[in-house]
């Protein structure tokens, strides 16, 4: 059983939301000075590595998963305040960023290495050749997805 993902990194909130393909089960948990729901991202990543199902997103090898592997790995040593842990992940995310731009290929984690099994639909498709390259975006844009939006606010903002 395949599950789709998607992170979203602020300095003060944190977001992992999962959904199984069939659509059946779908959960948001949140990070910042609200609530601190890190230990319900850790029991659903630990849930879906005990049912050996794999993790589906899009550039999730170069940017999402990463960050989650960061938190898998720190579990034990989380801060309970929500705020401080929402801005621990996002100083996470911008040094994943970081790496990225520094020789044109983020710091991933092998795949032996990995806690769930990616699948990352950015690599599948070939979207990440520089010829190909391609964002989320435009891909909604060419199926003609009918509300394409962009943030509201500037990235990084709180």
């Amino acid at each position: 059983m395949d599950y789709t993902y998607d992170e979203e990194t602020y300095p003060n909130c944190f977001t992992f939301c999962v959904m199984r393909s069939d659509g059946a089960h779908k959960n948001t948990f949140e990070v910042s000075s609200r609530k601190n729901e890190i230990h319900r991202v850790l029991a659903c990543v630990d849930y879906l590595r005990k049912n050996n199902y794999r993790m589906v997103g899009f550039n999730n090898k170069g940017f999402d998963y990463p960050v989650l592997h960061k938190i898998i790995q720190s579990r034990d040593n989380l801060p309970k305040d929500g705020a401080v842990l929402a801005n621990m992940i996002y100083n996470w995310a911008m040094e994943q960023i970081a790496s990225a731009r520094e020789g044109g290929f983020a710091h991933t984690i092998p795949a032996d290495e990995e806690y769930v099994k990616q699948i990352d639909l950015f690599k599948i498709h070939h979207f990440d050749n520089k010829a190909k390259m391609t964002s989320l975006k435009m891909l909604e844009f060419n199926m003609r997805e009918p509300n394409i939006e962009d943030l509201p606010f500037p990235v990084g903002m709180e």
